[in-house]
């Protein structure tokens, strides 16, 4: 009867790989991975980096065919390049004891790597954040910005306040991306700030953004940003100003319902509030200026602004964004890790401009979807012809939660993006910053549901950064220290199948 039913079983998809013809070491990382679980059709799974910096990838589909289930497997690979720290340094010194140990050290961290000072900004990756303000949105709808369902149904809820709280509750929930204050993130390390923005007619003024608009007007967070800075007088800090992060958008696309006087308007005020902190870039241009001459001008901020023309009146206190900036966003949710390490690994230095990478994410529409109707449900409004958008989460193999809070999911991403950062801090050239969700007090990003579930984003940025100066001013000193520092929170992997956490998908490292 056995032997009957094994006739009949229906193949998984790690059969079909163990009898595929590839490499021993695929086929026993894979099946880890795979077991016999019958919850997804396709695979991509990694080894590596090895010796020689190789990825090694082995993809696998299986299909139905005539004849039963047909399973296709194939190996490709690429280099993320040779690991370049010493094998002198693998060996951590623990410098506790020692400036580089201090609470504080995240805060002032540009002032306390001398070295950093002979080199430009345009030499460094800064520590992002991406939405930095979304850590304070009210429960108001922003009219014009980019989730245009929202304002449809605000003139409802103002009218019933029961519902609006709990609407907005849960909206609330799909905006937030953040946790810790402006001031906070500041105190973390962070020296990019991804500051949205967008006038709100009801209120008659600017305020920040993302879906819903920040409690305070966007002046009251810029003041904030002047006093610590005044407090830091030995950091530099780049802000960039857009209404929902796209660098090429002008006019009334950018900034709606808004002339161009009340968008110059509010730049002045912006210049106002930071005076002489400003960068004049016909006076020191970034790609020339040393860091140390920057601090010495007491130069510390740097505007980029969308929009530039209409909203600065071509203002050489500002960089245009449209002209300046590369923004790139790798990865997504079902291939978290390697579309990542393959962009890492074919980008090279340059500065023709400011090469900025998003490693944030955003709200997967199927799984707010799989949050508010069940599957039976799904099934039944399918029947009548509406195609419901499927969640991504469905592609990571054994997940069955569906993070469709943007909080949550973003830890989701975050636990990826801490293999990717791993991976290519000390084999790559990274760009010129890098922006997250989630960051932490502790300058880390959240990967987990505990606080204690956190990786050491910061401090990793700022190892490259020291691997930078060695090769760059044949400073030697900041290496030892900065990958001290680092370990504290090191790389952490778990296996939570349920909630998209795997010890060995999609990578796994040889050694």
């Amino acid at each position: 009867m056995q032997r009957l039913s094994n006739l009949f079983r229906r193949p998984t998809l790690a059969d079909h790989i163990r009898q595929a013809p590839l490499p021993a070491q695929v086929v026993e990382l894979d099946c880890d991975l795979i077991r016999d679980t019958e919850d997804f059709d396709n695979a991509t799974c990694a080894y590596g980096p090895d010796g020689a910096g190789v990825v090694h990838v082995a993809k696998h589909s299986r299909k139905w065919s005539l004849s039963g289930h047909v399973c296709e497997c194939s190996v490709d690979r690429f280099t993320v390049g040779i690991c370049r720290i010493p094998r002198n340094l693998q060996d951590l010194q623990d410098v506790s004891g020692t400036d580089f140990g201090q609470a504080d050290f995240l805060s002032r961290w540009m002032s306390s790597m001398p070295a950093i000072g002979n080199l430009v900004l345009m030499d460094l990756c800064l520590p992002g954040t991406h939405d930095s303000l979304s850590y304070d949105l009210s429960d108001h709808v922003a009219e014009g910005d980019s989730i245009p369902s929202l304002p449809t149904i605000h003139g409802f809820l103002e009218m019933n306040p029961t519902a609006k709280h709990l609407v907005m509750n849960e909206v609330m929930k799909l905006c937030k991306c953040q946790t810790i204050s402006i001031q906070e993130q500041l105190d973390a390390g962070i020296r990019f700030l991804d500051f949205r923005v967008i006038w709100s007619p009801r209120r008659d003024c600017w305020v920040g953004v993302h879906g819903l608009e920040t409690k305070q007007p966007a002046l009251h967070y810029l003041k904030e940003i002047r006093a610590w800075l005044m407090a830091h007088p030995g950091e530099i800090l780049i802000i960039w100003l857009s209404r929902h992060g796209a660098e090429e958008h002008t006019g009334t696309q950018q900034y709606p319902h808004v002339d161009a006087e009340n968008k110059q308007n509010f730049y002045q005020s912006i210049l106002d509030i930071f005076g002489e902190l400003v960068v004049n870039h016909e006076e020191t241009p970034l790609k020339e200026t040393q860091i140390q001459k920057l601090v010495a001008l007491k130069r510390q901020l740097v505007l980029v602004c969308s929009d530039w023309s209409e909203f600065t009146g071509r203002s050489s206190l500002a960089l245009d964004a449209a002209e300046w900036l590369q923004n790139d966003l790798p990865g997504s949710h079902d291939d978290p890790v390697l579309d990542a390490l393959k962009f890492f690994s074919q980008s090279h230095e340059t500065f023709d401009k400011y090469h900025i990478v998003s490693l944030a994410c955003s709200v997967n529409a199927g799984a707010v979807v799989e949050h508010l109707i069940s599957e039976h449900g799904q099934r039944i409004i399918n029947c009548f012809g509406a195609d419901l958008p499927q969640s991504i989460f469905h592609q990571v193999p054994g997940m069955k939660s569906h993070p469709w809070r943007l909080d949550d999911s973003a830890r989701f991403t975050n636990y990826y993006v801490q293999l990717v950062l791993e991976t290519v801090w000390s084999r790559c050239s990274l760009p010129q910053s890098i922006y997250v969700d989630m960051v932490t007090q502790d300058g880390g990003i959240e990967i987990g549901a505990s606080p204690h579930d956190q990786f050491g984003f910061v401090d990793t940025i700022l190892a490259y950064n020291a691997l930078k100066c060695r090769d760059l001013c044949e400073d030697q000193r900041l290496l030892a220290p900065m990958m001290w520092r680092k370990s504290r929170l090191p790389l952490r992997r778990w296996e939570d199948r349920r909630n998209g956490r795997s010890a060995v998908w999609p990578l796994r490292p040889t050694g």
